[in-house]
């Protein structure tokens, strides 16, 4: 593990600031940019900058994420599968 500080040279990270860097594409090498006359047009451009998270390492999380989800989508709209959150995968 990196001793990587944070912006206000703490060495301690946010859990939101790690959700962030997990969640945002934009810490990979990748960036959307958006089409300046049509907001949901976008264009994605790769290796773009350094990024700070590995392309595999973000799909990995993202996988995880979706299977630890205590939310489902259905033509419904979105509820909850359950009270608890799942720490483990199910089997």
């Amino acid at each position: 593990m990196r001793n990587i500080k944070t912006p206000k040279d703490k060495v301690l990270w946010s859990k939101h600031t790690i959700e962030t860097i997990l969640t945002n594409m934009q810490y990979t090498d990748d960036v959307a940019i958006a089409d300046s006359g049509n907001s949901e047009r976008r264009y994605m451009i790769g290796d773009h900058h350094t990024g700070i998270i590995s392309k595999e390492k973000f799909e990995a999380v993202q996988l995880e994420m979706a299977a630890r989800s205590n939310l489902e989508v259905t033509e419904e709209g979105v509820r909850r599968k359950g009270t608890k959150y799942r720490s483990k995968k199910q089997k």
